[in-house]
């Protein structure tokens, strides 16, 4: 805020020093012998021009030569004053998260003055603000529910693949029935009759958004989380991710 004020009273002085100068111009060539000096005289037609315009014009060039009165090194100070305040920000204990053990993460040194002026903070929940951590559960197909991963009712089936799905279903005939990846691109028709599921899963492998990333430099907690992967899913939509990551398990 001073920063807004030292800069309202340079624009005045400016404005000021422009339009003095312009008015003790005309005051100077009022007199006709003290008419534009020889090296810059006028036309005839130059002479005839509106007076406001003129005027106007001498206006706009005295703010040009006199703009150097708001000095470039105000600028520079305030520039390395944003540089600083961010470092300031990591700094602060009080915004350490013991949970991630991660503190706060400056992007851009441009706003931290407007931090300050923050008083109501709103959010919805989609993870504006908040964690939006989506993992793929569950799926229904055709009236049967299957669950992912070797989990049954909450209990894991010690005789069945982390591959496995498992109709858990009310009324559900609870059988397992292995996915292999040659399923999901080489279609085929099965005996067991699971040519539904499989269409399934193969429109989860390839109808999405997602790209693959073979890149380890992620940050934070993330990181640590995604270490364990040859590769990373990057999409604008977690949901789409979390359906990839939950068939690539």
């Amino acid at each position: 805020r001073s920063m807004n004020v030292f800069l309202i009273v340079y624009l005045c002085i400016l404005i000021s020093k422009a339009l003095i100068n312009t008015v003790l111009k005309y005051v100077w060539q009022s007199e006709p012998f003290r008419d534009e000096p020889w090296y810059n005289q006028k036309t005839e037609p130059e002479r005839k021009r509106n007076l406001f315009l003129r005027a106007f014009t001498d206006f706009l060039a005295f703010m040009v030569l006199f703009n150097y009165i708001i000095p470039v090194s105000m600028y520079v100070t305030v520039e390395m004053q944003k540089f600083l305040g961010s470092y300031f920000l990591t700094w602060d204990e009080e915004m350490f998260d013991e949970d991630t053990g991660e503190g706060p993460l400056v992007n851009t040194s441009d706003l931290n003055e407007e931090l300050g002026q923050i008083e109501y903070v709103f959010t919805d929940k989609t993870g504006t603000l908040t964690e939006n951590n989506m993992e793929f559960v569950e799926c229904c197909i055709e009236g049967h529910v299957y669950v992912p991963h070797v989990i049954c009712n909450g209990q894991v089936l010690n005789d069945c693949t982390g591959i496995d799905m498992i109709d858990s279903s009310p009324g559900g005939s609870g059988k397992v029935w292995e996915l292999f990846l040659c399923t999901y691109f080489f279609p085929m028709k099965h005996e067991n009759g699971t040519e539904r599921e499989e269409l399934f899963f193969r429109a989860l492998c390839l109808c999405h958004t997602v790209q693959v990333k073979d890149d380890d430099s992620v940050d934070g907690l993330k990181k640590n989380q995604l270490s364990r992967r040859s590769c990373i899913y990057i999409s604008s939509s977690p949901d789409e991710v979390a359906l990839v990551e939950g068939i690539q398990r």
